[in-house]
């Protein structure tokens, strides 16, 4: 067996009981790759430990880098403009940027299992994404220098934002300016996750709500997919129900969105008839007049590459997470204070 960390495709195709033509059809195009052998490859890449090569060690000599960013929902609006934060901070720098877009689990134990064995990146940020305790062991033994955004993994540096006090401020803002009852829409978590950003933004708005001598009852709490058209679809539901919301807190802007448009659909004028706050400041939520929650978008996406460059450039530093503030830009739906 092959010293560890100087493994070949040879020797992992001899770990994994497979050709070498089969490893290397894993490392490009494992959609083509049957489940069970997939984990065999990856199993083996693990215990082998196997390394980058050659060019990337040549890279990282010259003072290139590769940077991945590997993201769900895009081109969703607010991973795009995080990801420009991510261009703009790299301008001028020698160093390349890659995005890997992540659409199944599979699809992101891929990435975290050959990303590093390949050397295709030296560095990655990782957006929005949860990781098992076995993906964070595995980019941990790898030694690649891996900074989080909005979700923090355990070991790696993040960049956050404060969601909780993002809910609470759309609590205040909507008891300030609109009635009850109040409600609320946003992303269904992914299975097993306990501290998704929807789940603490909402946490923060039920708490505030209480807090104000108001309540989020259960048959005022919608989830679903990161769309508009789930935006729409809650929307338009709560809105049948016998005691329709007079407040909407939705999750995101692109869920305010859908809820404007439901809103239309049914005939309820917002804000008079239903306020609505969003979350994340994108900038079509600005063209829209959509009262929200800021996020620093692009800011956040800037401070992973500098977390990130300095990690690369001091292996080993102490890890650094930073939180981002949030605010309440007050626009067209929902009425002036009272």
């Amino acid at each position: 067996m092959a010293s560890l960390g100087k493994a070949t495709i040879y020797d992992v195709a001899s770990a994994a009981d497979v050709s070498a033509a089969t490893v290397s059809r894993y490392l490009n195009t494992p959609d083509k790759v049957k489940p069970e052998t997939r984990e065999r490859i990856r199993a083996a890449m693990e215990e082998l430990q196997f390394t980058p090569d050659a060019y990337a060690r040549e890279r990282a000599r010259k003072g290139f880098a590769r940077i991945g960013v590997v993201t769900p929902h895009f081109p969703a609006p607010s991973f795009v403009q995080r990801v420009k934060g991510v261009a703009k901070a790299l301008e001028g720098s020698p160093h390349e940027l890659i995005i890997y877009t992540v659409d199944t689990p599979e699809n992101l134990e891929h990435y975290i299992s050959v990303l590093p064995a390949t050397g295709r990146v030296d560095g990655l940020i990782l957006m929005s994404l949860h990781l098992s305790d076995r993906q964070i062991e595995s980019l941990h033994r790898r030694s690649l220098e891996v900074v989080c955004v909005e979700f923090e993994n355990r070991g790696f540096p993040a960049v956050t934002v404060d969601t909780v006090e993002g809910g609470r401020l759309a609590a205040r803002h909507l008891v300030a300016t609109s009635d009850g009852p109040f409600a609320y829409i946003g992303e269904t978590p992914p299975a097993g996750v306990s501290d998704w950003p929807f789940l603490r933004r909402m946490a923060g708005y039920r708490s505030e709500l209480e807090v104000q001598g108001f309540a989020l009852a259960d048959e005022h709490v919608s989830t679903g997919a990161y769309s508009m058209e789930e935006g729409y679809r809650m929307t338009a539901e709560l809105l049948q129900n016998s005691t329709a919301p007079r407040s909407l807190f939705a999750g995101s802007d692109l869920h305010a969105i859908g809820a404007l448009k439901a809103a239309a659909a049914a005939g309820v004028a917002v804000p008079e008839q239903l306020a609505i706050v969003g979350f994340d400041d994108i900038d079509v939520a600005s063209y829209m007049e959509i009262t929200t929650i800021h996020q620093s978008l692009e800011e956040s996406g800037r401070v992973a590459v500098e977390l990130l460059l300095a990690g690369l450039a001091e292996p080993g530093r102490p890890i650094r997470s930073i939180q981002l503030p949030v605010a309440l830009i007050e626009r067209n739906t929902t009425r002036p204070r009272r």
